[in-house]
């Protein structure tokens, strides 16, 4: 790697500026220090034609960088210290030269160009956006995103029946209906859980006829009497007869119709202890 010399002041890009022998190199950058203007020089490794102004003994062999800003301002310095240079010694930016391309700057730095400005993020958003949505719908943009390999064209009819049927007789549990038919029943068995519904009652009149008919017997009687006489009404002697003999004769009949309705063997409740 070759050495450089610089003028003790440093800058963030550098561009060249002219090629020089070593003693008006290192006048130079005295000069350029002075004006407060970054600047080195790299000496080429190859040789290089003296140019207008050079010496024999003193071949221009060293390559001038400046700072990329003040490129204007390091010419008029050169042309006041080193008035007799032609302008074929001047390297232009964007000229290839010899040397040690690591410490140089970038070969196409445009030294009349204005610093790059960085984008502002609104206007860069909102040209994204803008070139989202410029003559391209919803339907192309879905197309567009959705990878190839998951593009499935849509099947006929046909296709479509036959791959549904050969889909259900394989994959398919239970049919439709019987999965409906669970659902209502699984529901029906929820509302039912926790709710409790009391048996039917029993019928009014139950029994043989012979109890019902005692019964009348014995509510009838005792109806018409008091309420014959509640009412003032006379009776004849008999209906009055008839009445009381109703009434006695169905007691007695409802009296042996209880004991007759037990079980065989059954004493009632105090039969003792039961082992």
């Amino acid at each position: 790697m070759t050495q450089r010399r610089g003028n003790g002041l440093l800058a963030d890009a550098y561009v060249p500026l002219i090629l020089l022998a070593p003693s008006h190199a290192d006048l130079m950058l005295d000069a350029l220090r002075r004006s407060g203007i970054a600047a080195y020089a790299v000496p080429l490794e190859e040789d290089v034609l003296d140019p207008a102004g050079g010496k024999a003994d003193d071949p221009p062999t060293d390559h001038l960088y400046v700072d990329a800003e003040e490129r204007g301002a390091a010419e008029q310095v050169l042309g006041a210290e080193l008035p007799g240079l032609g302008e074929t010694a001047r390297v232009e930016p964007g000229q290839t030269v010899g040397g040690d391309l690591l410490d140089g700057p970038p070969e196409n730095v445009d030294p009349d160009a204005a610093p790059a400005e960085t984008a502002d993020e609104d206007q860069v958003w909102q040209d994204l956006v803008a070139r989202f949505y410029d003559g391209d719908d919803g339907a192309e943009r879905r197309r567009v995103a959705w990878p190839d390999a998951e593009n499935l064209s849509v099947p006929d009819e046909g296709e479509r029946s036959d791959t549904g049927r050969l889909g259900g007789d394989i994959l398919a549990g239970p049919d439709d209906d019987e999965e409906a038919a669970a659902e209502r029943a699984r529901r029906a068995e929820a509302e039912l859980e926790g709710h409790y519904e009391p048996p039917p009652p029993p019928p009014l009149l139950q029994g043989s006829r012979v109890g019902i008919a005692a019964w009348f017997g014995l509510l009838s009687g005792p109806v018409v009497l008091f309420g014959s006489a509640f009412l003032g009404i006379s009776l004849p002697n008999w209906l009055m007869f008839a009445a009381v003999v109703a009434f006695l004769t169905s007691f007695v009949v409802l009296v042996l119709r209880m004991t007759d309705s037990r079980a065989p063997g059954d004493n009632g409740p105090d039969d003792g202890a039961v082992v």
